[in-house]
């Protein structure tokens, strides 16, 4: 691969989905497509939901559909999969399309100009605007968005994107229907970056990624929801060949040997982890995340008993520290040396335990 190639490569791009069906786990995005399907659109919407799950995707499949040149199908998407109108929309070049980004055109001119523009001309399609970041506008210019978002002209859809939703006006808001877009669980990532994985093996032969699942799994946990991370992750192991985050398996042998009180086994393990090269915020991280799942019941991989939970909950407040602390290793270490003198370990068993955290701890720190 070029040097040409590797700088305008982005897999989030490349996969970005195109249709309401290829939304994963987004249901409420599918009821807006269900609804277009059957002739019914609105005047806006407001789509909601925390960064890199989607919100911008699916206004942009809304915009698509609302100007495609084929009959929709019953889930809201063009019939012709190469209809040029969807396409051109997805490409940013279609004409009725406009994006615009509230953290840099959020005062009354830049929405005046907006409005304008919605009453100019007669519309080729529908004509659709985006606003991203929409909760950063300006008080006046909310005021100013209110009456074309209440009484548009024909043919003309105002779609609000926010990951802030409690700053848009309440007299926006009750004018339009709210579509939430939910951030991914672990599993669900790993589905869908997963299934990316296994198309890029089948759309290039330059690179191949020779065990796509473990890739997807190991950095689900890390994109703390969301798929844009995740893909954005899984792209720096397409090209560098590398993986820089830690196996689950190893991961979850941290976690099950700390909350059954085999200190021992637990830093054996994150000594091994240090001397792959792991970054150590990555490795706490990785815990955190691990035990939560754990404790939340979001996994069988881990089993807690009853008479865990005292130290579990310790483990979480030491977790939690440690992700925050300057040495977050360091700290994990040390409070599980902790943690396993409050239990009573005694002995050479102790003796070596601790030998072993004194060693991680001058390794990191």
């Amino acid at each position: 691969m070029s040097a040409t190639q590797v700088q305008k490569f982005s897999l989030p791009s490349k996969y970005r989905p195109r249709r309401f069906q290829d939304m994963k786990h987004q249901a409420f995005a599918a009821g807006v497509g269900k609804a277009l399907g059957e002739g019914r659109r609105m005047q806006g919407y407001i789509i909601e939901g925390p960064m890199g799950c989607g919100k911008t995707t699916l206004a942009r499949i809304i915009a698509a559909s609302l100007n495609a040149a084929s009959e929709l199908d019953d889930n809201g998407d063009p019939r012709d999969p190469n209809d040029p109108q969807a396409l051109a929309v997805h490409m940013g070049n279609h004409p009725e399309v406009k994006e615009i980004n509230a953290a840099d055109k959020r005062g009354i001119d830049q929405i005046r100009d907006i409005i304008t523009d919605a009453h100019t001309g007669v519309p080729r399609g529908v004509r659709v605007y985006i606003i991203d970041e929409a909760h950063r506008l300006t008080p006046d210019a909310f005021i100013a968005l209110l009456k074309p978002i209440e009484e548009p002209p024909e043919d003309v859809v105002f779609i609000l994107c926010t990951t802030d939703v409690q700053h848009i006006p309440e007299t926006i808001i009750s004018r339009l229907p709210r579509i939430p877009i939910k951030p991914f669980s672990a599993p669900q990532l790993a589905e869908c970056v997963t299934e990316v994985l296994e198309r890029w093996n089948s759309d290039d032969d330059s690179i191949t990624i020779t065990n796509p699942r473990e890739v997807a799994e190991s950095v689900a946990r890390y994109a703390m929801g969301s798929l844009r991370t995740a893909m954005t992750m899984a792209e720096n192991v397409i090209l560098h060949g590398v993986n820089e985050y830690p196996s689950n398996s190893d991961i979850d042998l941290v976690v099950s040997s700390s909350v059954r009180g085999d200190t021992k086994t637990a830093v054996s393990t994150l000594r091994s982890l240090c001397e792959q090269g792991f970054d150590e915020r990555t490795i706490v991280r990785g815990v955190q995340y691990s035990l939560t799942e754990a404790v939340l019941g979001d996994t069988t991989r881990i089993t807690i008993s009853e008479t865990d939970w005292e130290r579990v909950t310790l483990l979480l407040k030491i977790l939690d520290e440690s992700e925050k602390a300057s040495n977050p290793l360091a700290h994990f270490v040390s409070g599980l040396g902790s943690l396993s003198i409050t239990v009573g370990l005694s002995g050479e068993r102790q003796r070596r335990i601790e030998a072993m955290l004194h060693q991680i701890i001058a390794q990191k720190g």
